[in-house]
């Protein structure tokens, strides 16, 4: 593909910008697929199946994956800087849903039930919010009516 295309492409798909970033960075998808803890053939689909990256990646192998191509996750899914300067770490998150919670008198069984995903071991562990893929952070994050991205390193 032309890399005129490609860039113009950039603008509007993540796998695009994901391919665009590695060839620039000089890494095969070997050496991400490995950086990222996922073998070559779901690397590949991140570059090339639409919506991948959003359904078939944990937060954590994104975060590496970017890492070594020396990006942040939410370059992948904006055209440029994100609005705010705020960044919403693990913690701050957990947080968020906590008094998400106490301020709606919700159960955390609730909230998954609404949101379509089970994500209760965060409340003792927001480490465990990197096993969430794109789309379960998407739904949280609309829940608490906050950018998912800035959830984002």
């Amino acid at each position: 593909m032309p890399e005129e295309s490609k860039n113009s492409l950039s603008a509007n798909s993540p796998r695009t910008r994901l391919q665009v970033a590695r060839e620039r960075s000089g890494k095969s998808p070997e050496e991400l697929a490995s950086a990222a803890g996922i073998n070559a053939p779901s690397y590949y689909d991140l570059e090339w199946v639409d919506g991948e990256i959003e359904s078939g990646l944990p937060l954590g192998a994104l975060q590496k994956l970017c890492a070594e191509i020396r990006i942040r996750s939410s370059d992948l899914f904006t055209n440029g800087q994100i609005a705010s300067p705020e960044r919403i770490s693990l913690d701050d998150l957990v947080t968020r849903i906590k008094n998400h919670l106490e301020k709606n008198h919700q159960a955390i069984s609730e909230f998954e039930a609404k949101i379509g995903f089970e994500i209760s071991r965060c409340l003792e562990d927001s480490s465990s919010i990197l096993e969430w893929d794109i789309e379960c952070l998407q739904s949280v994050c609309t829940e608490l009516s906050v950018d998912w991205k800035l959830a984002l390193s």
